[in-house]
């Protein structure tokens, strides 16, 4: 488990500030252990292609059989966000995300409830710029 010293090896190494904040956020996330390892959550996580962070959520997802709605907003984080707010219609748009989110007060369930409700509209025979 020596990685920085390992990256320091490459043509073009990176800063050795970003390896050590990404060993450091690596082992905030249980991915690396005390000895700069792969742990089992590690290995899951080294074949996903997504972003660390959105990697462990799908794998807990997958554990908690909550995989679909868990989709859904990683697909959605790693997308600009649809909540536009046109400067005529800010107020309303502000409005309208804040509905999404509801009691919950979370940007995550504001942008899984505006999916489900799209989808809704398309399953429902209205388009989809009906909903939007």
């Amino acid at each position: 488990g020596e990685i920085e010293p390992f990256l320091a090896k490459a043509l073009e190494p990176p800063r050795e500030e970003a390896v050590k904040e990404a060993v450091a956020q690596l082992g905030e996330l249980q991915a690396l252990d005390t000895k700069q390892l792969l742990t089992p959550l590690g290995r899951h996580l080294a074949t996903l292609p997504v972003d660390v962070h959105i990697g462990k959520m799908l794998l807990f997802a997958c554990m908690l059989r909550c995989l679909q709605p868990a989709l859904v907003i990683a697909a959605a984080l790693s997308l600009h966000s649809p909540f536009v707010e046109p400067y005529d219609k800010r107020d309303a748009a502000r409005a309208a995300r804040k509905g999404f989110a509801a009691e919950l007060r979370s940007d995550h369930f504001a942008l899984l409830r505006a999916y489900q409700g799209y989808a809704h509209a398309r399953r429902s025979g209205g388009g989809g710029r009906d909903f939007c």
